[in-house]
């Protein structure tokens, strides 16, 4: 598979060579900015704000799983069993959706900037993020309710204004009604 700015997802077969004319998925409006494989299809997310589902090695659109109301997503990643992805977007939460019922949503809250990219660890419940405000956390998804097993600083830069971050993350944190 393939994203770009045109907002189109190309879908290659790699045994039909270089001639091929590949499938594509072209829903999105704006450019695609990530993509994640699933047990029974594939994900996409783009700068529009919705993550839509796809058909296993075709582009027939399923359904929307999230839509993040304006904000880019950045980084999807399935966990290890294929029930769960993790959403990443300009939004300081990351997002658990539960695939197989997309109503039953887990926000994690730790970050003071938009999240950049997210990770499953492969074999175990374990999520990482990172973000915009310089931190890597590794989120513990095992229980009921998600928990932060550390929080790691110092190897990621921080990105653009930390005044302007650490404000918006203070009004964030209030949850002031607008």
């Amino acid at each position: 598979m393939e994203r770009g700015q045109d907002c189109i997802v190309r879908i290659w077969k790699m045994n039909e060579g270089v001639d091929q004319e590949p499938m594509t998925a072209s829903e999105a409006d704006q450019p695609i900015t990530a993509i994640a494989p699933s047990e029974n299809g594939w994900l996409s997310g783009s700068e529009d704000a919705v993550v839509r589902q796809y058909l296993k090695n075709l582009p027939e659109l399923t359904g929307h799983v999230w839509d993040a109301n304006g904000v880019a997503i950045r980084s999807l990643a399935v966990d290890p069993h294929g029930k769960r992805v993790a959403i990443a977007s300009e939004n300081f939460d990351v997002k658990v959706i539960n695939l197989e019922d997309i109503k039953i949503l887990t926000p994690l809250k730790g970050h003071v900037g938009s999240v950049r990219r997210v990770t499953w660890h492969p074999s175990s419940p374990l999520l990482t993020s990172s973000g915009a405000d310089g931190k890597i956390i590794v989120w513990n998804l095992s229980g009921n309710e998600p928990d932060i097993e550390t929080t790691i600083e110092g190897v990621i830069p921080v990105i653009g204004d930390t005044t302007f971050v650490q404000a918006l993350a203070s009004l964030h944190h209030a949850h002031l009604p607008f």
